[in-house]
């Protein structure tokens, strides 16, 4: 399995599915059919900066490459691209950091990974069958690392 590495400018697929990318489309957080054919657009939302996580050393936040400052969250369980400040009006930047911030647990066979939240620690991340990642209990996305198209 490749690693989340701090600084790396990653893509991420769902394992198995490499013609699949987590990108951000309108400010949500989805799974998508993406390839060296797709848009510059299309392309640009699924590239991630892997920083530091946010609100806990040892796990990870993912940083938009075409919306610097603008990190992977949820909020309301759904996966969503929003900058610091924006919509914390009650719980501030902890909140954000917290809701920014992902653990890595690697599946039984070492191959992938499950992205999982901090402050729901029984959730991660999870394709909806709209296309649309949600922070779930039950059926986890198992991610695998790819080079940024």
């Amino acid at each position: 399995m490749v690693d989340l590495d701090i600084g790396a400018t990653v893509g991420l697929s769902p394992a198995g599915r490499a013609e699949l990318r987590l990108r951000h489309r309108d400010f949500v957080g989805r799974i998508d059919r993406i390839g060296s054919g797709s848009s510059a657009l299309e392309r640009a939302d699924s590239r991630f900066v892997v920083r530091k996580g946010l609100g806990r050393d040892g796990c990870v936040s993912l940083e938009s490459v075409n919306y610097p400052g603008y990190f992977l969250r949820h909020r309301n369980f759904i996966l969503r691209l929003e900058q610091p400040g924006r919509w914390d009006r009650r719980g501030g930047s902890e909140l954000f950091e917290r809701d920014a911030t992902f653990c890595t647990s690697p599946t039984s066979d070492g191959s992938a990974f499950i992205l999982e939240s901090i402050n729901y620690p029984n959730r991660a991340l999870s394709l909806h069958d709209d296309g649309v990642v949600g922070l779930d209990e039950n059926d986890p996305t198992a991610f695998v690392v790819r080079s940024p198209l």
